[in-house]
Protein backbone atom coordinates (compact mmCIF):
# COMPACT_ATOMS: atom_id res chain seq x y z
CA UNK A 1 0.00 0.00 0.00
CA UNK A 2 1.40 3.50 -0.77
CA UNK A 3 -0.53 6.18 0.78
CA UNK A 4 0.33 10.05 -0.78
CA UNK A 5 -0.69 13.56 -0.46
CA UNK A 6 -0.70 16.32 -2.98
CA UNK A 7 -1.78 19.42 -3.40
CA UNK A 8 -2.55 21.88 -6.02
CA UNK A 9 -2.35 25.85 -6.13
CA UNK A 10 -4.46 27.90 -8.92
CA UNK A 11 -3.30 31.75 -8.89
CA UNK A 12 -5.17 34.19 -10.88
CA UNK A 13 -2.78 36.32 -12.86
CA UNK A 14 -3.02 39.83 -12.12
CA UNK A 15 -5.37 41.92 -9.53
CA UNK A 16 -8.34 40.78 -8.52
CA UNK A 17 -11.46 43.04 -9.99
CA UNK A 18 -13.07 45.79 -7.75
CA UNK A 19 -16.48 44.04 -6.31
CA UNK A 20 -20.06 45.40 -7.57
CA UNK A 21 -22.98 44.53 -7.40
CA UNK A 22 -23.55 43.71 -11.27
CA UNK A 23 -21.01 41.30 -11.03
CA UNK A 24 -21.69 36.94 -10.42
CA UNK A 25 -18.44 36.08 -8.59
CA UNK A 26 -19.47 32.15 -9.35
CA UNK A 27 -18.65 32.74 -12.99
CA UNK A 28 -15.65 35.52 -12.83
CA UNK A 29 -12.29 33.74 -14.33
CA UNK A 30 -10.43 35.62 -11.69
CA UNK A 31 -9.73 33.32 -8.62
CA UNK A 32 -7.22 31.64 -6.02
CA UNK A 33 -8.04 28.08 -4.60
CA UNK A 34 -5.64 25.75 -2.67
CA UNK A 35 -6.35 22.17 -2.06
CA UNK A 36 -5.12 19.39 -0.34
CA UNK A 37 -5.98 15.70 -0.98
CA UNK A 38 -4.85 12.43 0.64
CA UNK A 39 -5.13 8.81 -0.76
CA UNK A 40 -4.05 5.58 -0.91
CA UNK A 41 -3.35 2.99 -3.73
CA UNK A 42 -3.66 -0.73 -3.12
CA UNK A 43 -1.96 -3.21 -5.53
CA UNK A 44 -5.28 -5.69 -6.22
CA UNK A 45 -3.60 -8.18 -9.22
CA UNK A 46 -0.53 -7.67 -10.92
CA UNK A 47 -0.04 -4.74 -12.75
CA UNK A 48 -3.46 -3.62 -11.29
CA UNK A 49 -3.82 -0.87 -8.34
CA UNK A 50 -6.84 0.71 -6.61
CA UNK A 51 -6.81 4.26 -5.22
CA UNK A 52 -9.10 5.71 -3.25
CA UNK A 53 -9.07 8.77 -1.23
CA UNK A 54 -10.40 12.33 0.26
CA UNK A 55 -9.85 16.31 -0.85
CA UNK A 56 -10.50 19.44 0.19
CA UNK A 57 -10.31 23.34 -0.33
CA UNK A 58 -7.60 24.52 2.15
CA UNK A 59 -7.77 28.13 0.73
CA UNK A 60 -9.08 30.21 -1.68
CA UNK A 61 -10.66 33.80 -2.63
CA UNK A 62 -13.32 34.75 -4.72
CA UNK A 63 -14.37 30.83 -5.15
CA UNK A 64 -16.68 28.55 -3.01
CA UNK A 65 -14.57 26.04 -0.93
CA UNK A 66 -15.28 22.16 -2.15
CA UNK A 67 -14.57 18.49 -0.61
CA UNK A 68 -14.28 16.00 -2.96
CA UNK A 69 -13.81 12.19 -3.08
CA UNK A 70 -11.14 10.73 -4.99
CA UNK A 71 -11.81 7.15 -6.67
CA UNK A 72 -9.00 5.72 -9.71
CA UNK A 73 -8.14 2.27 -10.95
CA UNK A 74 -4.39 1.80 -12.62
CA UNK A 75 -2.75 -0.08 -14.58
CA UNK A 76 0.97 -0.49 -13.78
CA UNK A 77 1.05 1.90 -11.22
Amino acid sequence: MTLTGQSYAIRRVGALPAASSSRNPQIEPVFDLYKFQVSAIVRVAPGWSVQAGYGLDIAGRNIGRGRQWVAAVWKTF
